[in-house]
């Protein structure tokens, strides 16, 4: 008999009922990365050689990424203290 972690039954039978919100498992990872990937933080950290047009098209999808945190504030605001908590780690330096 082949044993299905709980996570993906739970996302089976959610599906299948129509409920497409499905909490993350602890297998997805949410403490992965955060604003960068591993490979674009060594990238700019120059701890990967790559070309002058792939380094140009990392920095301008990260400075992609870095306009969206701005949309992101706004529901970080209203929840309260996660706004504050991302105000604390970027303006710390």
């Amino acid at each position: 008999m082949v044993s299905v972690p709980q996570a993906v039954l739970f996302s089976l039978w959610s599906t299948a009922n129509g409920n497409m919100e499905v909490p993350l498992s602890e297998h997805m990872g949410d403490d992965r990365r955060g604003l960068l990937t591993e490979n674009e933080r060594k990238i700019l950290l120059g701890e990967k050689e790559v070309s002058n047009n792939y380094y140009y098209t990392t920095v301008s999808r990260v400075r992609k990424k870095v306009n969206h945190v701005e949309n992101d504030l706004e529901a970080l605001e209203a929840h309260g203290e996660l706004a504050e908590e991302l105000r604390e780690v970027v303006c710390k330096q």
